[in-house]
């Protein structure tokens, strides 16, 4: 499993979602599961796989999909 595939998995198991989800549009207002202890599940579940430590801000402004595939990218990790 690559990369990008693995962060959807991560979105599928951590916010209980459907592997036919629409991942890319994902975001914390639109997706009923994504609460605030889902949120931090979700942050240390991708600080695990992906070998990072996010700051504060970063993790305040991951709230959808596409923001925290932006941040691992500008951390160098392809996904």
């Amino acid at each position: 499993m690559n990369r990008s595939d693995r962060l959807r998995q991560l979105f599928v198991e951590v916010l209980n979602v459907p592997e036919e989800a629409n991942i890319d549009d994902m975001t914390l207002r639109n997706t009923e599961t994504w609460d605030s202890f889902a949120h931090l599940e979700l942050i240390l579940a991708i600080e695990g796989e992906f070998g990072v430590s996010l700051s504060a801000d970063e993790i305040a402004a991951m709230t959808s999909f596409v923001a925290i595939r932006t941040a691992l990218v500008g951390r160098g990790i392809e996904v």
